[in-house]
């Protein structure tokens, strides 16, 4: 791995452990304070390295390398084509979609307009990662967010070609694990996220 990297950012969970012996080799006790900290799992592999310094001496530091912190999401995402759209309408129509799926949540949204054709696409995701964890909506509360969505652009006089929910998978490399640890409670049971570290 080669020297310790400067942008690495010293946490503040500091504990004195005791090396002992199990079996031929030799342990230290990872405290839960850690374990909840970092969602460490028993069976997950990590990369011991050394690390020295001789700034005020010789010292020596033991380090555990966990690896990238890796979430799997399932994402619900409401994908809409609308057919006949002049380009004079696209903006004001584009204002009210937008504004109406970040009232309800929406994660993500993209749209695309084919001049062409007058084809408006466009897609609002509606996870539960962002800048903290969200809890995850439920499969009624996106069908609902898709039939509103159908009825305000009816009222916009726009020719809907079609709609429809589906999910999708997102992977986040840039999330605290912290941050999923602190919010389990919000994820029950759910399967919308799942997580690991990759070395």
């Amino acid at each position: 791995m080669g020297d310790l990297d400067m942008s690495w950012k010293e946490g503040t969970v500091v504990f004195s452990a005791t090396i002992r012996r199990s079996g031929n080799s030799l342990v230290v006790t990872i405290p839960v304070e850690l374990v909840r900290r970092f969602l460490l799992k028993e069976g997950q592999r990590v990369m011991l390295m050394e690390l020295t310094r001789t700034e005020f001496g010789i010292e020596g530091m033991i380090g555990a390398y966990l690896g990238i912190f890796r979430i799997k999401e399932k994402v619900p995402t409401v994908k809409v084509t609308l057919s006949s759209v002049p380009k004079g309408m696209v903006k004001g129509i584009l204002e009210d979609i937008e504004g109406f799926v970040s009232r309800k949540g929406a994660t993500a949204f993209k749209y695309d307009y084919e001049e062409p054709s007058s084809k408006l696409r466009f897609e609002a995701k509606f996870g539960c990662v962002k800048d903290k964890i969200y809890r995850p909506k439920t499969k009624e509360e996106i069908q609902r967010i898709a039939d509103e969505l159908s009825d305000l652009l009816r009222e916009t006089g726009a020719a809907i070609e079609d709609i429809k929910v589906n999910v999708e998978e997102v992977i986040h490399t840039m999330i605290d694990p912290s941050l999923v640890s602190k919010s389990r409670h919000l994820l029950n049971d759910s399967d919308a996220i799942e997580w690991e570290w990759v070395i």
